[in-house]
């Protein structure tokens, strides 16, 4: 998997008006950052900003950094996501251990999911985590890049491989059924796929200009569309039409601001803030590389 570095600029942006002068601080390695590699950003209820790197976890409370790794009980010191559920708890995933684990927003240490051995049999070692999803009934849903169909491990560790297509139709180069997201308001599961397949109530296709990778991203940006990286930034409506934005940039993260404005941080070439019809409001940190945005 190719990771992307990240020079780490938290931004203050005094008016969302777009002043074209912002305020910035630069937070690094020899700030109390474990590493410069930072790939997701997190905020607890109690103002704490957490970060994902290749060494571990980082909690910044406004004035120093408190440093997490394995010696501290994690199962794994490279950490890409945090997958906030509505219980307070927010999951991560150890890419090489390949286990799940969570803390609670009121933190009180970390917590190994109790079914990581049923985990480890169905995910390949080259599969990337993309989204996690707790539902009512206890059971968790998980998807992403190398991953066909979505896996779904119910509260005693039964597992089960959910919208799979017929093994017979898939490929070695990326044409595979992929779940990248999901809305839980009104449950449309987003998948990409290159051949074609028959949606269903709760699917939703399209097939991508480039070959899936496992930079893939997509965000809810409202009830009725969703932002999307596959190579290209795109936006979907609900049954899969995609419409790419124009840009000479390659595209490493996004983030949503309100219903129709948005963060797009590009591969060398700074930041954005866009409205959904593709009109671009103001560029920042120029010759940057910007992963994700808080």
């Amino acid at each position: 998997m190719k990771l992307h570095r990240l020079i780490l600029l938290l931004t203050l942006i005094t008016q969302l008006g777009y002043s074209q002068t912002q305020i910035y601080t630069h937070y690094g390695v020899d700030e109390g950052l474990p590493s410069s590699e930072v790939y997701d950003i997190y905020q607890d209820k109690k103002g704490n900003i957490w970060f994902a790197t290749d060494k571990g976890l980082s909690r910044f409370n406004g004035y120093e950094f408190e440093n997490f790794t394995t010696e501290n009980g994690l199962p794994d010191n490279t950490i890409l996501d945090f997958y906030p559920q509505e219980n307070g708890q927010v999951w991560c995933y150890g890419y090489h251990s390949q286990n799940l684990f969570y803390f609670n927003d009121e933190f009180d240490g970390f917590k190994n999911y109790k079914h990581n051995n049923v985990l480890k049999n169905v995910i390949k070692p080259n599969a990337t985590v993309k989204s996690i999803g707790f539902n009512s009934d206890e059971s968790i849903n998980i998807g992403g890049y190398g991953i066909i169909g979505l896996i779904e491990i119910d509260k005693n560790g039964v597992y089960k491989n959910n919208y799979n297509l017929d093994k017979e139709v898939l490929s070695d180069e990326g044409h595979r059924l992929m779940q990248l997201g999901i809305n839980k308001l009104n449950n449309v599961l987003f998948v990409i796929y290159h051949e074609k397949y028959k949606s269903t109530s709760q699917i939703a296709v399209y097939s991508p200009k480039m070959p899936p990778m496992s930079g893939m991203s997509l965000i809810v940006q409202n009830t009725e569309q969703y932002l999307l990286i596959d190579r290209h930034l795109g936006i979907s409506d609900k049954k899969g039409k995609v419409k790419y934005y124009e840009s000479n940039n390659y595209p490493i993260g996004i983030k949503r601001i309100n219903d129709s404005l948005f963060f797009a941080g590009y591969y060398s070439a700074g930041a954005e803030i866009r409205h959904t019809s593709g009109k671009i409001i103001q560029k920042f940190l120029s010759n940057k590389y910007v992963t994700n945005f808080l």
